[in-house]
């Protein structure tokens, strides 16, 4: 949410914050009628042709996409739980996103990379949601040699989101790699109630040098921790 906040004052009248985003006066497609929608907006042909209330689906205001990166490394979470956590972040991101109709994607650094375009539709997004309830952490090697086997899929100019238990260099390495091609970088860190001192150190190297990072033990957390509402 911050991050958002913050690219929205720096990038000019073509970026918004996601509450304030306004509809744009092209027509994106037809969605179901939603209690309240105004007569002006009713889509009067597919009304006819399928015999439900449609109405029409307006383009929103152009804000930076977002590809959230999830790491699937073996060697990297210490239970079952901690694992759960991240996959939980993800999917509550994407949902998110659907509500606010963000533009997300998904990477998954599993035992293969698999990548999702960033999308506003539902549909695209279920699929990145079915795809997360399979995944078993049975990723192995370095971050960076798995990202490059995607890269062509990530927008330039996008949020580069990892979400990962891991710290230290693999992780800069990571961030400074999506930083040069473009993207903003930020590490959403998924730690464990024990290691409470040291995820807020690593929350501050990050921040000297300039990349934005947050902790998280819990997934009540995420929201507070994001600059939004409990």
């Amino acid at each position: 949410w911050q991050l958002y906040e913050r690219k929205s004052r720096l990038s000019g009248p073509q970026t918004s914050v996601v509450q304030s985003r306004r509809e744009t006066t092209q027509i994106n497609g037809v969605r179901d009628y939603v209690y309240g929608d105004r007569l002006t907006r009713i889509h009067w042909n597919a009304t006819a042709k399928t015999g439900s209330w449609k109405s029409k689906e307006f383009e929103h205001e152009s804000i930076p996409k977002t590809i959230l990166v999830l790491d699937g490394s073996a060697s990297a979470y210490m239970n079952s739980n901690q694992f759960e956590l991240a996959v939980s972040v993800a999917a509550s991101l994407l949902g998110f996103g659907i509500r606010e109709r963000i533009g997300i994607g998904l990477c998954c650094l599993d035992k293969t990379t698999k990548v999702f375009a960033p999308v506003e539709g539902a549909a695209e997004r279920q699929k990145m949601i079915q795809y997360l309830i399979d995944l078993n952490a049975e990723g192995h090697g370095p971050l960076i040699s798995r990202l490059e086997k995607g890269y062509r899929m990530f927008p330039k100019g996008s949020y580069f989101v990892l979400i990962s238990p891991q710290r230290g260099q693999p992780v800069l390495d990571a961030l400074r790699w999506a930083d040069s091609r473009g993207m903003t970088p930020s590490h959403i860190h998924i730690g464990n109630l024990s290691e409470t001192n040291s995820s807020t150190d690593w929350t501050d190297v990050l921040r000297s040098r300039g990349i934005t990072g947050y902790s998280i033990s819990s997934l009540q957390e995420l929201p507070i921790v994001l600059g939004g509402e409990v």
